[in-house]
């Protein structure tokens, strides 16, 4: 099972995806986007291109956008479950299968690169931890 082409076809329609629309033009410290170019869960590329637009409309200049062309869906936390970001494929017993896109080496590249990247926009752009008082 891939979603992709059901995220592309309901969002075709803008009467309809209008209510849900994220006002990211507000958010006021810069984004950080990663996608994977063969996303087979829904079309991240395009929606983060949506978004940039809509925040460069705004004057928002210092966000980021790191596209994996080969990578699926899993394309970052190269360290937090066993089976990311190699997974290209979930199959639960006796169910469906469903197909995240990208490769386990195109995942895994993007996860590896991507990492030290998202770690250094965290240092640079969250507030300092709180001190604790004891």
């Amino acid at each position: 099972m891939r979603q992709r082409s059901m995220f592309e076809r309901l969002t075709a329609d803008s009467t309809r995806t209008q209510p849900a629309i994220i006002e990211v033009e507000h958010i006021r410290a810069p984004l950080l986007l990663i996608t994977g170019g063969d996303d087979q869960l829904w079309p991240s590329r395009p929606f983060a291109d949506q978004i940039l637009s809509r925040r460069r409309n705004h004057g928002h200049e210092h966000d980021q956008h790191l596209d994996y062309p080969a990578a699926g869906h899993f394309v970052c936390f190269p360290y937090g479950l066993p089976s990311l970001p190699p997974m290209t494929r979930l199959s639960p017993p006796g169910q469906i299968t469903m197909d995240f896109g990208g490769t386990a080496a195109a995942n895994a590249t993007a996860a590896k690169e991507s990492w030290p990247i998202l770690l250094a926009y965290l240092a640079t752009n969250l507030p300092p931890p709180a001190r604790s008082l004891s």
